[in-house]
C-alpha cells in the first residue's frame, strides 16, 4: 500500500513538472517574422523594437528577455507600486542611471544593441538581462 502511494505521488509530481516546463517554454518566446525567437515582452513598432520590463517592489520582470540585435531599441520600464531600491535603476554598460517613479512608464533609448544588456537596481540586488540574438 505504501509503495503504491509513493508511485502515484511520483507520477503526479512528474506530470506537474512536465506541464510547468511546457507552459514556461510557451511563455518565454515566440518567433518573429524572420524566424528568430524573441520574448513575448518584445514588440516591433514602425521599425523600432520595444522591450517592456515590469518594475515591482522587489523585482523586475521578466528577468530574461530575448530580443533582435541590430534593430533600434527602446526600453519601457513600467513601475507599479514600486517603493524599494528597484526604483534606482541602472544600465552600467550604457551609462544609464535613473530614479523610476513608484507608478508610471519610463522610456530609455538603447540605440542599436548587438550584445547583452544587464539592468540592475543601484544595490545590484534586482536584475534583468536582455540577450540580443
Amino acid at each position: 500500500m505504501k509503495n503504491k502511494l509513493l508511485t502515484i505521488g511520483a507520477i503526479v509530481v512528474s506530470i506537474l513538472l512536465i506541464v510547468a516546463v511546457i507552459i514556461l517554454k510557451q511563455q518565454s518566446s515566440e518567433e518573429d517574422a524572420s524566424g528568430l525567437k524573441i520574448s513575448q515582452n518584445v514588440s516591433i513598432v514602425d521599425g523600432t523594437q520595444i522591450i517592456d520590463i515590469d518594475v515591482r517592489s522587489g523585482y523586475y520582470a521578466p528577468r530574461l528577455t530575448y530580443a533582435n540585435k541590430d534593430l533600434p531599441t527602446k526600453l519601457r520600464m513600467n513601475s507599479v507600486d514600486s517603493y524599494g531600491c528597484e526604483r534606482a535603476f541602472r544600465i552600467p554598460s550604457l551609462n544609464i542611471s535613473s530614479e523610476l517613479p513608484p507608478d508610471g512608464l519610463t522610456e530609455f533609448e538603447l540605440g542599436t544593441p548587438t550584445k547583452s544588456i544587464l539592468g540592475t537596481c543601484s544595490m545590484g540586488m534586482y536584475t534583468f538581462l536582455i540577450k540580443f540574438i
